[in-house]
């Protein structure tokens, strides 16, 4: 997920007039990136603390991938959250350490008279057929930016759904929301909406959305690992490499045996590379 540019600006720029405070407390640990992870890291800092009373951690709001990389480098985060490897550019100083992979789903809003879908079926909800589901209330697709990282997942879903997630983005009034903290919300409140997000926000943040199982395999991390359930986003922890001994401390928790039930409750299964 990325921001505009405005809205990163301000954000950066909020973290670095706090820079000097952070720098003088060596056990605070900065946390930011794509909101798909936050909740997760939030509790996982909770567990590390109780064996760790000196170290501290600030999760910030979602900020996308690309937002956490450059939180990195300009010095306003410590550990970023990330659904994309690193490029070339950014390899410089930084690592990327992939950590758990998560089921991307497509969720609807509770009460949506609806189980399954097929991968056709899927594609022509975005070609705007139909347009009311089974009990007369309307289909409200929800969106995301096309330079979001669930545009890109549902793209590589099938060669028919990105055609009609094309057709999707260019109708007028559909509803785009930047985060994903955002679209959950939407997909819950919203009667009759349907989109994508990730198993791993779902479960984390407690969302009370409906998970649609496609072509019949229900979105787990049982039928994830078994290879029925294969959509899914891969995820990052983005570090500096001179990252403080803290820093690598709690990294080394999260691959620990504690760290990875932690995932696995939380949507996520665990990888290690």
């Amino acid at each position: 997920m990325f921001l505009n540019c405005n809205r990163l600006i301000c954000v950066l720029a909020s973290f670095c007039l706090s820079a000097p405070a952070v720098a003088a407390a060596d056990s605070l640990i900065r946390i930011g990136g794509s909101g798909m992870g936050l909740a997760t890291l939030r509790i996982l800092v909770t567990e590390y603390s109780l064996n760790h009373p000196g170290i501290t951690a600030k999760v910030y709001p979602s900020m996308g991938s690309s937002g956490s990389i450059k939180g990195i480098q300009a010095g306003a985060l410590d550990i970023g959250i990330s659904s994309r490897t690193l490029t070339i550019s950014e390899q410089g100083t930084l690592l990327a350490h992939p950590y758990a992979k998560t089921p991307f789903v497509i969720a609807a809003a509770p009460g949506t008279p609806l189980d399954s879908l097929s991968l056709n079926q899927l594609a022509k909800l975005y070609l705007g057929s139909p347009r009311t589901w089974a009990d007369g209330t309307p289909v409200r697709l929800i969106l995301r930016p096309t330079t979001d990282s669930d545009h890109a997942a549902l793209q590589s879903v099938s060669p028919e759904i990105a055609q009609a997630l094309n057709h999707a983005q260019q109708r007028v009034g559909l509803l785009v929301p930047d985060t994903d903290q955002e679209a959950a919300s939407a997909l819950e409140k919203l009667p009759g909406a349907i989109g994508s997000t990730t198993l791993a926000l779902v479960l984390s943040e407690k969302r009370k959305v409906k998970l649609i199982a496609l072509d019949d395999v229900k979105p787990s991390l049982e039928n994830l690992a078994n290879g029925s359930y294969p959509y899914h986003k891969k995820m990052f922890l983005i570090l500096r490499r001179n990252a403080s001994l803290d820093i690598r401390s709690f990294v080394e928790f999260i691959f620990s045996p504690a760290g990875k039930l932690i995932l696995e409750a939380n949507g996520q299964l665990p990888v290690r590379e």
